[in-house]
């Protein structure tokens, strides 16, 4: 799994990176395995200087599948972390999930029943 990681206005020091890694890796890892998968993690610092909130986006892209995107506001980038783990974890679920009903579903083959004209006498 390959990760890239930016931050715009804000330091994100290389604990809160390890810590992001691993959290949203275990997450996705859980449900998909160790594919080819790409993470990208983008941290940003919004409103004003006395109510500051870290945004962390996760975008997750999967081969053969459309990308997962989940945002996260929260005064405690730690937190805003987990949040997106959790998220993460149950788009990729319901993603995965959807796919296999689909598959199961499928179509049966047979046409439907078609009301045949009584034959005059």
């Amino acid at each position: 799994m390959q990760f890239q990681i930016r931050a715009h206005d804000v330091h994100v020091d290389d604990a809160t990176r390890d810590y992001a890694e691993a959290k949203i890796g275990k997450a996705v890892q859980k449900i998909l395995g160790s594919g080819g998968q790409r993470v990208d993690i983008e941290f940003t610092q919004q409103g004003h200087s006395g109510a500051q909130e870290h945004r962390v986006a996760v975008h997750l892209y999967v081969p053969h599948s459309k990308p997962h995107v989940v945002t996260v506001n929260d005064p405690d980038m730690r937190a805003a972390i987990d949040v997106a783990a959790d998220k993460i974890g149950r788009a990729v679920r319901r993603a995965t999930n959807r796919k296999r009903d689909r598959a199961r579903k499928g179509s049966t083959g047979e046409m439907p029943a078609v009301p045949r004209p009584e034959a005059e006498a």
